[in-house]
């Protein structure tokens, strides 16, 4: 094959591996992006995190490119720019690249600091990972104006745990996939059927705590993930925490379930706190499994959640009771602000009613001046305008002129009943016709202008309701006419009466009313202004009875138009408002920040990291020691063999062996030392050693063993004595045992028996004596042979000197004299 074909084939293959990335990447992230609420590219959920640094870590960082891409598009369908999708695109495959990178660096020697040192790095690794994301994409945002710097943190935040998460739950199940460790089809019946009933456990579990509010056994979702552990591969693990961490994000983000706050994407931040030791609790196990698992760690994790349960469920309690108390005095607060608009209202109100009561007449041109001061205040917020109710006994207007005194009339003014009221509601006959007379402002309210309030149920109960009680009065729910919406209105009556008049009794308030000056008020206006300053943290609706729809169904009048929190509370409390009673259904606003959940979540995030650490730390110990027991019974049983074998060398050897503690005193004997000194270990304990030493010997060798912890050296021959009576030659040699410190110890030495070499040492000294005598012998022999030779040769020469003639006398004396010299010298 040629190069070109080679470099082809290369490049298909990497395309490949980027574009499956791409597609991957791109559809989980649009996946994720769903459940951004904080905003459209800041997700608590991001599974694309874990997919992302799964690919590199398989297929090599070339599919950083796919990661890119397909962020990009994801953020960019999204509704982004191009140029900060590219950088938040950029941010995502950085995470997938340092975290593979961290990871390789930290597991070229995992086990330097221990077993779980995969576990560990890879928290580590992951942390620091997904923090760079986080904070490329949130300054992204910041400097694009999406996130203001008062949101930075919480934003990175959000990022962050979404990242983290993401990773924590796809990754380890992946890589089992990946790596081929996962062999689900290699299960046996009795496993299959312990694995279901634990998957359906958990999920009926699960539904329980975040449907039926059963918050006290939350964290025991964690014991399904140990009973797994224990009886199957650690990839079912993942597998199980995966679907709870699904089962609890659906539920959550449906409003359910004990991490719920004023909003989705809290809620889920909590949530993630509680599946943050979740997965890295799964993660653990898995570790501990390469462990073993002992029984010892997992009753130690099961105690430590139920600890966890019983604090999670202690501070939620807790935090609940702070939340409920903190909600009804924010009802009460807000209560109160609605009463006190109302009786503000009032209060202007009878204003206009001093005005009327210090002066004989009130002119419309008065009024309007008048009027026009009141409703630039506070206390005039909510109110459609303040007018003033006149009574007539007729509905003409020539009967109405002559009896309100009234003089000047605008153009325009025209006494009419009220035409929106329904036929069960209009009254035909009262006791008087009540006609609004003077209104301002006059433009907006000139449907109401001339209108006889007396034609309508509703506003003519007002009317006596308040002759009635001598109080402001507020009518039932009506549609104003001068409203152009359909939506709920009420009339505020305050009645006046004749200057110095009494009107303590019905009869003289009857008798002595002058009129009303009354406001429209439109419910949405009114309770707006009353709960400006509250209705982010509480949310109202209130209704009233409606007397045409029985007494059990009530009539809507305002319900807060903003989006509550997610948190399910209410209280509902009745008050009376101008003589009617209305039910005040209070929820959580969004602004409203409740303690339960966020509290209970941090509080049991720290307890099951702190039970899953404190496992790992007794697995650890316990497999230290385990391996340190190992050890010691290899050891033990090397030093065993060895004993065995010293033992028996000095059980067969010919030498005496014993051996003494530091102070001198034998704590063993073998047999040939017995042999030797015909004692034992006991009789040595009893008597001493020193009485097998000869009499002549033994304080020559007494003195130069008690000079061993000096010297440190023992070595001397000295005689035995037998207890049958033999006196045996021996010598002895001994040195120190000492430890690593160089401290004595003991004493080792040997004695051995020389009386065989003593006995063959004196033979050989007679026989040296023999053969100086015979080597004595010789030389005086030879010494004597030599001048007898010369004698006897002598001799014959004068026996032949004799018998020569004549006879040689002087030759004949020399040779003589020769012979006795010689014979002198021998002597």
């Amino acid at each position: 094959m040629s190069f070109k074909h080679i470099s082809v084939k290369f490049i298909l293959k990497e395309l490949l591996y980027i574009g499956i990335t791409f597609i991957s990447y791109f559809i989980t992230a649009y996946a994720g992006l769903k459940l951004a609420t904080l905003n459209n590219h800041a997700s608590p959920v991001w599974p694309a995190a874990g997919l992302g640094i799964l690919f590199v870590y398989v297929l090599g960082f070339r599919t950083a490119i796919g990661i890119l891409l397909g962020a990009f598009l994801a953020n960019y369908q999204a509704g982004l720019a191009m140029i900060p999708s590219l950088f938040i695109g950029l941010g995502n495959s950085l995470e997938a690249i340092m975290a593979v990178g961290l990871f390789k660096y930290f597991f070229r020697s995992p086990n330097s600091i221990g077993s779980h040192a995969k576990f560990l790095f890879a928290i580590i690794s992951l942390s620091f990972a997904v923090a760079s994301s986080a904070t490329i994409g949130s300054l992204t945002l910041l400097f694009w104006g999406i996130v203001s710097s008062g949101g930075f943190a919480y934003n990175w935040i959000t990022w962050w745990v979404g990242d983290f998460l993401g990773a924590l739950f796809i990754i380890p199940f992946a890589y089992k996939i990946v790596a081929k460790d996962f062999h689900p089809l290699k299960m046996s019946s009795h496993q299959f059927s312990y694995l279901a009933l634990t998957f359906l456990s958990s999920i009926f579990l699960t539904h329980l705590i975040f449907q039926s509010s059963w918050v006290a056994l939350l964290f025991i979702l964690f014991v399904p993930l140990l009973f797994i552990a224990t009886k199957l591969e650690s990839s079912w693990v993942y597998v199980l925490s995966l679907i709870i961490c699904f089962q609890t994000v659906y539920y959550t983000s449906a409003g359910e379930g004990p991490f719920i706050s004023y909003s989705i994407n809290e809620s889920l931040i909590r949530l993630q706190l509680f599946l943050a030791s979740l997965g890295i609790t799964a993660i653990g196990l898995g570790s501990l499994k390469l462990e073993g698992l002992r029984r010892r760690t997992s009753w130690a994790l099961l105690s430590g959640w139920i600890l966890c349960s019983f604090a999670f469920y202690s501070f939620y309690h807790l935090g609940q009771e702070k939340d409920r108390s903190q909600f009804a005095s924010q009802v009460k607060i807000a209560e109160e602000s609605i009463k006190e608009m109302l009786d503000d209202q009032i209060m202007l109100l009878q204003s206009g009613v001093g005005l009327f009561e210090s002066s004989n007449y009130v002119s419309e041109e008065e009024w309007h001046i008048f009027a026009s001061r009141l409703l630039k205040g506070r206390a005039s917020l909510g109110l459609h305008g303040i007018g003033v109710i006149l009574p007539s006994t007729g509905a003409d207007y020539k009967t109405f002129e002559n009896e309100s005194g009234v003089k000047e009339i605008q153009k325009g003014f025209k006494i009419h009943s009220v035409n929106t009221a329904m036929p069960e509601q209009i009254v035909h006959d009262p006791y008087k016709h009540f006609i609004i007379t003077y209104i301002e402002p006059l433009a907006s309210n000139l449907s109401a202008y001339g209108l006889d309030i007396s034609t309508e149920k509703n506003r003519y109960d007002a009317i006596l309701r308040s002759i009635q009680t001598g109080h402001a009065s507020l009518t039932r729910p009506i549609q104003l006419v001068q409203d152009s919406k359909t939506r709920p209105g009420f009339l505020l009556l305050v009645p006046f009466y004749k200057k110095g008049a009494p009107h303590k009794t019905v009869e003289e308030r009857r008798k002595n009313l002058i009129g009303f000056v009354y406001a429209p008020l439109i419910a949405d206006d009114f309770f707006k202004s009353a709960l400006m300053d509250h209705e982010s943290i509480v949310q109202l609706t209130a209704s009233i009875q409606n007397e045409q729809l029985g007494t059990s169904k009530q009539e809507i009048i305002y319900k807060s138009s903003e989006k509550g929190s997610f948190l399910q509370q209410n209280i509902t409390h009745d008050i009376n408002l101008g003589g009617i009673p209305i039910a005040l259904n209070w929820r959580l606003g969004k602004s409203f920040d409740g303690s339960a959940s966020l509290i209970a979540a941090w509080i049991g995030f720290s307890g099951a990291l702190c039970t899953l650490f404190l496992a790992l730390m007794i697995s650890s110990l316990e497999n230290l020691s385990s391996r340190a027991q190992k050890m010691a019974d290899e050891m033990t049983l090397e030093l065993d063999e060895r004993r065995r074998q010293w033992q028996t060398l000095a059980e067969v050897s010919p030498v005496g062996i014993f051996l003494a503690d530091a102070q001198g005193i034998f704590t063993y004997v073998n047999p040939t030392w017995s042999q030797l000194t015909g004692l034992n270990l006991k009789h040595i304990k009893e008597n001493g050693w020193e009485m097998s030493i000869h009499p002549d010997d033994r304080s020559i060798v007494v003195e130069a063993w008690n000079k061993i912890k000096l010297t440190h050296s023992f070595s001397i021959s000295f005689k035995l004595v037998h207890p049958s009576g033999k006196i045996l030659y021996a010598t002895s040699q001994a040195v120190p045992i000492q430890n690593e410190k160089g401290e004595v110890t003991g004493y080792v030495g040997t004695v051995q028996d020389m009386t065989e070499h003593q006995l063959q040492q004196q033979a050989l000294v007679a026989t040296s004596r023999l053969s100086s005598l015979s080597e004595m012998a010789s030389g005086v022999a030879h010494e004597i042979n030599n001048p007898l030779t010369i004698i006897m040769g002598k001799a014959r020469k004068i026996e032949k000197l004799a018998k020569e003639e004549p006879i040689l006398t002087l030759q004949i004396l020399e040779q003589s004299q020769l012979i006795s010299k010689t014979a002198n010298r021998i002597a």
